[in-house]
Formats: C-alpha cells, sequence, structure tokens
C-alpha cells in the first residue's frame, strides 16, 4: 500500500485531505509540526506528500520540499492552498511541487496533478536547499533552532544571568558564545569558560575564586580565579549541576554580593562579570533529591534557554553537515570542503544522534578523512552504525518493521554495537567513562565489548 504524508494545521482540512486519500488507496499519516513531518520522511520517504502552504509557527511548509529534493528523493509533492495565485503557483514549483491545488482537497484533482506533474529544472545532482542563516557559530536550519535565537539575542544586549540546558552536544558552549559576541561592551572583553565536572571538587573552588599563596598544601603562589580573569566580560560555568555543596554555597555569594575572595584571603574584591550557566541535567529535579541548591537555582534560573536535541530538528543536519565540513577541510588542511552526497545526506537525517552535534562533527570528520582525496563524501564513508553497514549486513538500528519483517536478534545486535561505539567516541576510548554514559557496570560494557570484538563487528 502507497503511503502518504498530510501537513496541514487546519483539523478540518486535514481531516477531509485524508479521506480522499484514503478512498485513493493511500495509508496517510499527519505529522503534528514541520520537523515530525522530516523525521518521518528521512527515515522512509512516502510515495506522496501534500502541504498546506498557510503560515506555521514552526516554519515554512515548503522548506519540506526544499529537505527532500535536496536528498535526492522521489517522492511526489502537491500544496494546497486556500487563495491560488499565480505567484504561488511559480513559487511551489521553484521549490519541486509536482502540483498546485486550491482547497478542498479532490481526488480528481489530485489524480490530475499526479499524472501531469509540473516540470522540474534539469540538474545532473539534487538541488541543495540555501545556505541556512549561521549567527557566529551557531547554523539556524529549522524553526525549534530559530526560536532559540530569538531568544538569545533577547536577553543578550544585558547582563542578566542565563541558564542554558540541554543534552551534552547540543551547542550550549557555542549559545554562551553567541549572548558574549552580542553584548554591546562585553563582546570587548574575555569570555572564559569553565566545565564544572572536568574539575576535581578539591580543586574547583580554586579555580573559579583563586587562592592565595600558602592558602593550602602546594599553593605556592597568588593565583587569579576565573571570576576574575573573565572581569569586564563574559564567565560560563558548564554543567553547574556536577558542583559540590560548599562549591554552591561560595558562587551564590558571589553572584549575589557581585564580589570575590580568594580562598586564603579576607578581602573581598569587586568583579563586573556576565555568567551564563549551563546544565544538562534537570536542575529542580536535583533539587528535591538535595543535590543542588534551590536558593541558587532561583539565583541562575533568572532567563532559562533550553536548546533542542539534533533529533527534534532534523532541519538542521543538513546546513550543520556544509558548516562542520568547512571546519573539518580547515582544521585537515584540505583546501575546498568536502561536499556529501544526497545519500550520505539521507543517511545522516535517518539517524537518531544521541551524542547531538559533537557526534555529528565527529561522523562529519570520519567521513571526510575516509572520502580519500574525492570532493564527494559518499554514505560507505560514514561511520557504520550511520549508513548501516554492519559487518554481518544487519539493517542500520533506525529501521523499523516493514512488510518484509525483520530479524530481531540481528536489529538488537545492531543497536547495541551502535550505542557501544558512540560511547567510545564520546569518552573519547576511555572504557569507564563510556560504561557511565550507557549506565551499565564497567564490567558489564566491558564484556559486551568483547563479544562485539569476537564476532568482528567492532574492531580488537
Amino acid at each position: 500500500m502507497p503511503t502518504a504524508l498530510v501537513l496541514d494545521g487546519d483539523t478540518r482540512a486535514r481531516r477531509k485531505t485524508k479521506d480522499v486519500l484514503g478512498e485513493l488507496g493511500y495509508r496517510v499519516t499527519t505529522p503534528d509540526s514541520l520537523d515530525e513531518a522530516w523525521r518521518e520522511c528521512a527515515t522512509r520517504a512516502p510515495e506522496l506528500v501534500i502541504l498546506d502552504d498557510g503560515d506555521r509557527s514552526d516554519g515554512d511548509p515548503l522548506e519540506l520540499i526544499d529537505r527532500l529534493r535536496a536528498t535526492g528523493s522521489s517522492t511526489a509533492c502537491t500544496v494546497l492552498t486556500g487563495n491560488p495565485t499565480t505567484a504561488g503557483s511559480v513559487e511551489a514549483h521553484r521549490r519541486g511541487a509536482d502540483g498546485y491545488l486550491a482547497k478542498p482537497l479532490t481526488a480528481h484533482g489530485l489524480e490530475q496533478v499526479l499524472a501531469s506533474p509540473a516540470p522540474r529544472p534539469a540538474s545532473p545532482e539534487p538541488v541543495r536547499p540555501a545556505a541556512a542563516p549561521r549567527h557566529g557559530d551557531m547554523v539556524v536550519g529549522s524553526g525549534p533552532m530559530l526560536q532559540v535565537v530569538e531568544r538569545l539575542r533577547k536577553v543578550a544586549s544585558l547582563d542578566t544571568t542565563v541558564l542554558l540546558m540541554g543534552e551534552s552536544g547540543t551547542g550550549k558552549e557555542v549559545a554562551a558564545r553567541f549572548l558574549h559576541d552580542n553584548h554591546p561592551t562585553r563582546k570587548d572583553g574575555p569570555l572564559v569558560c569553565l566545565h564544572c565536572g572536568a574539575i576535581p571538587h578539591t580543586l574547583l573552588e580554586s579555580e573559579l575564586f583563586g587562592h592565595v599563596k600558602g592558602a593550602f598544601t602546594g599553593a605556592e603562589r597568588d593565583r587569579v580565579g576565573k571570576f576574575e580573569q573573565a572581569n569586564g566580560g563574559t564567565l560560563f560555568l558548564d554543567e553547574i549541576s556536577t558542583m559540590s555543596a560548599e562549591a554552591q554555597v561560595r558562587l551564590l555569594r558571589v553572584l549575589q554580593e557581585r564580589r570575590v575572595t580568594r580562598i586564603g584571603s579576607t578581602e573581598a574584591r569587586p568583579i563586573d562579570v556576565r555568567v551564563v550557566v549551563a546544565s544538562n541535567q534537570d536542575l529542580s529535579a536535583l533539587v528535591e533529591r538535595g543535590i543542588f541548591r534551590l536558593d541558587l537555582l532561583y539565583r541562575v534560573n533568572t532567563f532559562p534557554v533550553t536548546i533542542p536535541p539534533l533529533r527534534e530538528r532534523p532541519g538542521d543536519i543538513a546546513p550543520l553537515v556544509d558548516f562542520l565540513a568547512e571546519r573539518v577541510a580547515r582544521k585537515l588542511g584540505l583546501g575546498e570542503p568536502r561536499e556529501f552526497t544526497a545519500d550520505a545526506l539521507r543517511a545522516l537525517s535517518a539517524h537518531d544522534w544521541p551524542g547531538n552535534v559533537r557526534e555529528l562533527e565527529n561522523a562529519v570528520e570520519h567521513g571526510v578523512i575516509l572520502s580519500n582525496g574525492r570532493e564527494t563524501v559518499q554514505v560507505e564513508d560514514l561511520p557504520p552504525e550511520i549508513a548501516g553497514l554492519a559487518a554481518d549486513g544487519c539493517p542500520p538500528p533506525n529501521v523499523l518493521v516493514t512488510d518484509e519483517g525483520l530479524n530481531f536478534r540481528s536489529a538488537v545486535t545492531s543497536l547495541e554495537r551502535e550505542l557501544i561505539l558512540q560511547s567510545l567516541r564520546l569518552a573519547e576510548g576511555n572504557k569507564a567513562r563510556a560504561a557511565e554514559l550507557l549506565e551499565l557496570k564497567r564490567t558489564t560494557f566491558l564484556e559486551k565489548l568483547r563479544r562485539l570484538e569476537q564476532d568482528g563487528l567492532v574492531p580488537a
């Protein structure tokens, strides 16, 4: 049975369209958002897409056609409108639509469009969408990220403390840099970043607040802390949830008084710092568990901004790939950046990205390196868990059960392999850390890894 996807914000019109398609023999899905529609198309492209060209809060609905055509998809695309115009019809055809019909959809009208689709511009390669706008290192190709940037812009010029929330790898430090660079005066000062979770608890307070000579064993000279280093600029504290209770108390005092006292000193030094903090955990939940101070949460939660995970904004993947390919080309001294083929972009778009943008950057670099000097990066150049090229021929782990069935054991093995490889990449090869990322005991992780090595599914 052929499949069709209907994207229409009008519930009544959507129901009517679904009924017409059902009469024509289509199995119909009706996603609620543009990004949800793209996720469905990236996982398994439908034979037909019906779009309403009305305004949407999550982006331009014709963007879905851009994305489909960028991947070389042959999906038939028909646009519905409540007020057809010549200009609108031309725009729809320019974007790659097969037809432009007035509401309500009728079976006869749709059959005519599908029988004689509008000619598309001849091109040897799939037409890529226009470059997504960049805001510093922030690439905005989706509605959710556009909302994030708009929210950041509202607070960028102020000295308000900002709390950035989101999973690891979503780009919280990039957002902090955006805030710094868009402040009228602090952009000329320093941006100082500290990953609180990377510093032992016994040293974190010294890193933050500094110390004087002789304050403790090993303090052989005065040390300027991050707060003083960031004077006149911005201090970004990542993973604030990992701070000890003692460090939280001192941080709260500094944020309230805007003065810092070095460890071992009685002199309180005034500071002029804009503070941005970040967490990949729900701080309210940590407060309930007694891990994070409620009064500190009130202090840092003045202006919260949540950065969505990459799987919830697939429209960012293609422009991010272009951006990251340029960065990798500069890093490796390759000159012109490699272009990713339509099949490679399709494989990247279908991946779930538990490691978010950081994982995508690793995949892009992996693909560029294996392209062996070619101008394009192909599917087989991507990491095998993304390309679906597992050694045992297993399907990629994000496949769905189809009418032809699925080998359950092989699919589970492939998923386990992907998770282990991703965790190792994120942990930079540290097996203990990789086990923590998967919430597994280290011995369990090592046993699973050993079994995959014995089966030849991962390199020893």
